[in-house]
């Protein structure tokens, strides 16, 4: 039942399914339903500054910039504040959120920016652990026996990829959401291939805003170098519909696409041919998968599908989770418009 113009998720759940869709209640005059920031999560160097824009999507489907009639909104002014017409100044590394407030009727947009610069702080102990903004890529060494630890602030929502190469004897990777006490037995993510192999791991959920990192020579008897990499994810960008893509991901590890596409067209999306587990994610928002249009969430090799999406903005952000497998796993993603 209709009670105003605007528009509205549904959601329906039944024997632990479930799915959800967009509504849209028109009015003889189009409203403002989304904002978009652009550019899209970007990182900035320490001592830049970054001209950011607001675009608006109505009700009929049509554009504004709205870039001048928001309120911006820096989550920290100590990282980087935001003037009244969308200009970011840097003045520390680390990540924020940035939001652009329309306030009749009110309708946010926000997005995440990492202000990038050198080693803050840090001579890599558990007590003191190296502070070093993402994205970076730490040069080192580390002793058999014993550990280098970091401590990364990041975007709470932020995905980021954490990669160690370059070794010359084993090494183990051990990642922390928000355990400061690097505790070995309780890891939101670790990574212990054999021998001189690469380990990654594909990381989320650091809620208050810091990643802690073990690098540890513990599963070896010799000394060794290492390269040490964190960034934010990368997106791939996708065109037209119908599209397949086939894929496939690494251990433990995200994949994430963006597809431009028509506000409140329906759209299909499916992954199949999984030989691993892997689960699906769509936003109309960003690439942090906060807020979804829909989740697919099947145990083991099961297909996973979100029809009828209805976005409300130009952009499909689609996420491909084989975070629970421990062998990665190859697939294909369809997505068709009805």
């Amino acid at each position: 039942t209709s009670r105003g113009p605007g528009t509205t998720l549904i959601s329906a759940s039944a024997l632990g399914l479930s799915a959800t869709t967009s509504v849209r209640v028109e009015s003889e005059i189009p409203v403002l339903v989304s904002i978009a920031i652009s550019p899209s999560s970007p990182s900035v160097a320490l001592g830049q500054t970054l001209q950011l824009t607001a675009r608006g999507t109505f009700s009929d489907g049509n554009q504004s910039d709205l870039t001048d009639s928001v309120e911006w909104v820096s989550s920290s002014d100590s990282v980087a504040t935001v003037s009244s017409t969308g200009l970011l100044t840097t003045v520390a590394a680390g990540a924020i959120v940035i939001e652009a407030r329309h306030m009749n009727p009110l309708v946010v947009g926000d997005m995440t920016i990492v202000v990038t610069g050198s080693q803050i702080s840090g001579t890599g102990t558990r007590e003191d652990p190296m502070v070093m903004s993402a994205p970076f890529t730490h040069q080192s060494n580390v002793d058999a026996d014993t550990a280098i630890y970091y401590a990364i602030p990041v975007h709470p929502s932020g995905k980021y990829n954490i990669h160690l190469r370059g070794m010359t004897a084993d090494l183990g990777l051990w990642v922390y959401g928000n355990d400061e006490t690097y505790n070995i037995s309780a890891p939101t993510c670790h990574s212990l291939n054999s021998g001189t192999e690469d380990e990654i791991c594909s990381f989320q959920g650091a809620s208050e805003g810091t990643l802690y990192l073990r690098v540890s020579g513990i599963l070896s008897d010799d000394p060794s170098t290492y390269s040490l990499t964190v960034e934010p994810m990368p997106v791939e960008e996708l065109s037209g519909t119908p599209l397949t893509v086939n894929h496939s991901t690494e251990v433990k590890e995200w994949l994430i696409y963006k597809l431009n596409v028509t506000p409140f067209e329906t759209y299909n999306i499916t992954v199949t041919g999984l030989d691993g587990d892997a689960d699906l994610h769509v936003s109309d928002t960003d690439a942090s998968f906060v807020s979804t249009l829909c989740q697919s969430e099947f145990t083991g090799e099961l297909d996973e599908s979100c029809n009828g999406i209805v976005p409300t903005t130009n952009e499909l952000f689609i996420g491909i989770d084989a975070t629970k497998s421990w062998i990665g796993t190859s697939y294909s993603l369809n997505v068709t418009q009805n």
